[in-house]
């Protein structure tokens, strides 16, 4: 690994440069897959239980909340919609670490967010802005109780959906902007 000073658009920043090595790149990484690949299935995954957690939660059908209720019982609905969120948050954080594990990655010094002169840094920083969402989201859950005092059912509930939603919404832009699967269909 060496320090670098790398132009970034908006001026220069010092970053760590690691090399490719065989188990970050294209090689081996874990179960035989890279690192790159077990990322990009990972994300897959936390996209599809996103949209399992909504379901659950009650979204996108007005009045399905009841029908899934008398399916699953209300309180069994209620604690997977919540196991599953949590278990997003987590998935989520591994999809970024595998990815950050690819070849000839650079960690930036001090900064979170990726350099926005290019697609794929925007889309990275919609991913993170969707993870920041999430995290948002999965609070609200966590203090319900607090915050409905605070704030009332209806504004909580409205923080909850629309965070989520706008979380969903910049993880499908994300995917689609920097995920190599849709590298073919994107036009810009």
């Amino acid at each position: 690994m060496e320090w670098h000073y790398v132009d970034g658009g908006g001026g220069q920043s010092l970053v760590l440069l690691e090399k490719e090595s065989k188990a970050q790149g294209g090689g081996a990484g874990v179960f035989g897959l890279s690192y790159k690949l077990w990322g990009r299935v990972i994300g897959f995954v936390s996209l599809a239980l996103l949209i399992v957690s909504m379901v659950l939660g009650g979204w996108p059908v007005r009045g399905w909340k009841p029908r899934m209720n008398a399916r699953l019982g209300g309180l069994r609905r209620l604690k997977l919609h919540c196991g599953i969120s949590y278990l997003i948050l987590a998935v989520v954080m591994l999809h970024a670490l595998l990815l950050m594990l690819k070849s000839y990655r650079a960690y930036a010094v001090g900064v979170i967010f990726s350099d926005i002169s290019s697609r794929t840094g925007i889309g990275i920083n919609l991913g993170d802005v969707s993870l920041i969402l999430m995290l948002v989201v999965s609070l609200n859950g966590i203090f319900q109780r607090r915050l409905t005092r605070a704030l009332g059912t209806r504004a909580w509930r409205l923080i909850h959906l629309y965070g989520t939603i706008a979380a969903l919404i910049l993880a499908l832009i994300h995917t689609l902007m920097t995920g190599t699967t849709f590298a073919p269909i994107r036009g810009f």
